[in-house]
């Protein structure tokens, strides 16, 4: 997996060179399908491995439930420089996607300019934001792009469909763009089937933000320690790679799935990551999901997860507490729980 994963050394000549070769062979994909295409824009390529299983569950979403379209990916460091040419060639049988998300905001901005662009230059072509969580900052400046947000999403509002993937997101995409299509769907990560490994599970496993978006930065470490403390075998991982590095989209699958067999391999889960919870889920293993710094963690498990017995949700946690979760969890034997049926208003979107 490591010989994977590039580093800064070789950025100028993937900038220059790799980019270019990308853009050549999707121009040469859309100019030549014959059949309705569905493009999603904003691939990621950097090191964070939940949006990476986004890009994967959504490819193979739309392969099984809509193999009448060409799908076509473009990846986040082309995505400028390609959004008028794509634009230009696309007709109204064809869906413009944005990657789904938490990228919808003021958070991350150049995502956000990007998702702007796309929908202010739309033809004759429906757009779809896939699941995201949205953030704005509640101060002068969140103000003033909600409204800016607001100018050109409502211009095209019957062209676009938002997708929130929890009930916060939803109640806050009705609120700033009421005149805009919103629907509920779940993170799509919860699309991919559940994975079954027969090896024995040993230990715990931590997959604990040192960002931003982190609301406990400085207690992790004590957390840290204290598992060291009174179990044996504590492994301290993460969904992130590093900045810095990034994923081509053909070796994502491999590692992908090499976190998601890490990740069963181990008794239990502490995670303030959404995608750290929600490999917990896909593994069946036992999970106490620490909420972040904004609403994603809890208001997901909130919407989707509260009659999953095997991931426990809590806003913060004491030393104590986390040792008696984990004695309470370790012993429990997961119970069936499929979220499948809740992507129907995505599939209904698309029709």
């Amino acid at each position: 997996m490591i010989q994977k994963i590039k580093s800064r050394i070789d950025f100028f000549y993937r900038n220059s060179v790799l980019d270019r070769k990308k853009e050549t062979i999707i121009k040469k994909n859309i100019e030549n399908s014959k059949n309705k295409k569905l493009i999603i824009i904003d691939i990621p390529e950097h090191g964070n491995i939940g949006d990476h299983a986004i890009a994967i569950a959504q490819n193979h979403f739309f392969k099984k439930f809509f193999s009448e379209y060409d799908l076509i990916e473009v990846p986040a460091g082309v995505s400028h420089r390609m959004i008028s040419y794509i634009q230009n060639l696309l007709t109204s049988q064809d869906i413009l996607l944005f990657h789904g998300g938490g990228n919808f905001g003021t958070l991350y901005k150049n995502h956000d300019q990007l998702r702007a662009e796309a929908i202010h230059n739309l033809k004759h072509t429906k757009f779809i934001q896939l699941p995201q969580t949205i953030y704005f900052s509640n101060d002068e400046q969140g103000k003033n792009k909600i409204e800016d947000s607001k100018l050109v999403y409502e211009k095209q509002k019957h062209k676009i469909v938002f997708c929130a993937r929890e009930t916060e997101s939803y109640a806050r995409f009705k609120n700033y763009f009421p005149e805009n299509n919103s629907i509920l769907v779940p993170d799509i990560v919860f699309s991919m089937d559940k994975l079954e490994y027969n090896f024995k599970r040993d230990g715990i496993i931590t997959l604990l933000r040192d960002d931003f978006e982190s609301a406990m930065f400085e207690q992790n470490n004590i957390l840290i320690e204290c598992l060291k403390k009174n179990f044996k075998k504590v492994n301290v991982s993460d969904t992130h790679l590093g900045y810095g590095t990034y994923i081509e989209l053909e070796d994502r699958e491999e590692i992908v799935y090499d976190k998601l067999q890490e990740v069963a391999q181990h008794e239990i889960v502490i995670t303030d990551r959404l995608h750290g919870m929600i490999f917990a889920y896909l593994t069946k293993t036992p999970c106490i999901a620490i909420d972040n710094n904004n609403h994603k963690v809890r208001d997901t498990y909130n919407s989707w997860l509260k009659d999953c017995n095997y991931i426990h949700f809590v806003a913060t946690i004491t030393e104590n507490e986390l040792l008696h979760t984990v004695a309470k969890l370790v012993s429990l034997k997961p119970n069936e729980h499929s979220l499948i049926s809740e992507f129907s208003p995505l599939k209904n979107a698309i029709k």
